[in-house]
């Protein structure tokens, strides 16, 4: 019987168990050749400006360059999404999913509104471009410790949250919403609060700092080299130390001793 066996070969079910086995391990072989962070290239494809949409994305290839024939998928946890002018047909992008989207990079020059759900910007990453901006308009942006944003950021609505030790190296404009930056972290564009509430938590750094309205809180052991104030409401916490401060304008509380230097005030209370 077993010399019958081996003259008929295998039998078709032993067959079929072979060909799965070895789809299975070709299948294993591709996705462990892939990178686990991808590269995800913006290209409007969709034409709708959705960053929800899968076919306006192009999955880089294996060396994380574009691929215009590459698996239309949307950036995922810890990938890098490109925004580049190369490639895209339109340079607004707007993200509106209720969902999380968890990125490693973004390198954008263009310009990228959040109107819902999450983007969150994991450890030691980078946000954007010096030619890129962010808009937070609804949602929450949260960047994580350690990350380098080079795009100027605004919120109108909605929440941003800079974790510690971030380098945010383009302009902050709060026009609304809540703003959060957070300990050791270093803004050295300009920051100019119109609205909303911004809180300049422990042992934040700003170089420029203007607020026409809303309300900001520097919390202790926070520094400001030029701090303008024509409006609002501003919050100084006990440690906190300005090297030139100017008033015009709003009013400006002292919750305990802080360091202020050349001071010209002309209005404002």
């Amino acid at each position: 019987m077993a010399a019958q066996g081996a003259e008929r070969g295998m039998e078709p079910g032993s067959q079929t168990r072979t060909c799965l086995l070895l789809t299975i391990a070709l299948l294993l072989a591709t996705y462990a050749s892939r990178s686990w962070a991808a590269t995800a290239y913006w290209t409007g494809e969709a034409g709708d400006g959705l960053w929800n949409t899968a076919t306006n994305w192009r999955e880089g290839d294996a060396n994380g360059d574009y691929d215009a024939a590459g698996a239309q998928v949307l950036p995922g946890n810890g990938d890098t999404a490109v925004i580049d002018s190369q490639y895209a047909t339109s340079l607004v992008v707007t993200h509106s999913s209720s969902v999380t989207t968890t990125l490693g990079d973004l390198v954008s020059e263009g310009q990228v509104v959040l109107s819902g759900g999450t983007m969150d910007f994991t450890n030691a990453g980078t946000v954007g471009s010096s030619v890129g901006t962010v808009s937070v308009e609804g949602g929450t942006l949260s960047v994580d410790i350690g990350v380098t944003v080079d795009s100027d950021v605004t919120v109108t609505s909605g929440a941003a949250s800079f974790k510690k030790d971030a380098a945010i190296n383009g302009d902050l404009t709060i026009a609304g919403g809540t703003v959060d930056v957070a300990k050791d972290t270093v803004v050295t564009g300009t920051i100019t609060a119109t609205g909303g509430t911004l809180t300049l938590s422990k042992d934040g750094a700003v170089d420029a700092f203007v607020v026409t309205g809303g309300s900001v809180t520097l919390a202790q052991g926070s520094t400001v080299d030029e701090f303008t104030v024509t409006g609002g409401d501003v919050t100084l916490g006990t440690g906190s130390s300005i090297d030139s401060l100017t008033v015009e304008g709003g009013s400006l509380t002292l919750e305990g001793t802080a360091t202020l230097s050349d001071v010209t005030v002309s209005g404002g209370s």
